[in-house]
């Protein structure tokens, strides 16, 4: 399909195979195939404008309520402590 404006920047294209449509850049259109069923081929329907360009970045947030937080930093100092002692007990019997 020859370009008609130099706004759309994706092309449309529908797999042959499973019918589904899928929306990719047009620059480079040569040799993709279909995202839901990796087969093809994909036959230009015509030319897309993106209302929204897509994102690469991906967030996460994680909640947790802080005394959850504390009671496991305190957990872990225990276990820091139990682990040093142990260390110093296995010191003491090398060195007996």
């Amino acid at each position: 399909m020859a370009r008609t404006s130099d706004t759309a920047d994706y092309m449309v294209t529908q797999c042959q195979a499973c019918g589904m449509l899928n929306v990719i850049p047009r620059e480079y259109s040569d040799g993709r195939v279909c995202a839901d069923c990796s087969g093809g081929p994909l036959m230009p329907m015509g030319y897309a404008i993106l209302q929204e360009r897509p994102t690469s970045r991906i967030t996460v947030q994680v909640d947790v309520e802080r005394d959850q937080l504390d009671r496991l930093i305190d957990d872990v100092a225990t276990v820091n402590d139990t682990v040093d002692g142990i260390i110093q007990k296995i010191g003491k019997i090398k060195e007996g």
